[in-house]
């Protein structure tokens, strides 16, 4: 009776937390795959999510081993480009701000996020056991820590 109730809580919370569904690239607006395919020539094994409560298609591939996500309009349009990134591509005053947070702790994983032409960097730093995850101007400016 526990295990079935449990089920039920669990696929009652996963259903109400659905605001995206995996969609194949057929059904992906052509406007949409010609904008990725311009902006990143040659990707393949893309795949696909539609966020119908904010109308935005999202691609999720590879690159050069790493990952990056594209969000675009039903228009085709570029909204939000994020990718991981090495440590050693982070701006110097990047690095050395979010190192302050943790002043003896050590950079793990770095992504990039692009909005537009705003520049944003997400650096987890780890020091022991405690990691704050850093989000950053490209300045080196502290907009949040986590």
């Amino acid at each position: 009776m526990i295990s079935k109730t449990l089920a039920l809580l669990f696929a009652g919370v996963l259903s109400a937390g659905v605001v995206s569904a995996d969609v194949p690239e057929s059904s992906v607006p052509a406007t949409v795959r010609d904008a990725l395919k311009a902006a990143y020539a040659g990707v393949s094994h893309v795949e696909w999510d539609y966020k119908q409560a904010v109308n935005v298609y999202e691609a999720d591939f590879d690159v050069n081993g790493r990952d990056v996500e594209v969000k675009l309009s039903p228009a085709g349009q570029i909204i939000q480009v994020k990718e991981d990134i090495t440590i050693a591509s982070l701006p110097e005053v990047v690095a050395a701000a979010a190192l302050k947070q943790l002043p003896q702790g050590r950079i793990t994983d770095a992504e990039k996020r692009t909005v537009g032409n705003v520049v944003t960097y997400k650096v987890e730093v780890e020091q022991g056991e405690k990691d704050v995850d850093v989000v950053l101007s490209a300045d080196g400016k502290v907009l949040k820590v986590k």
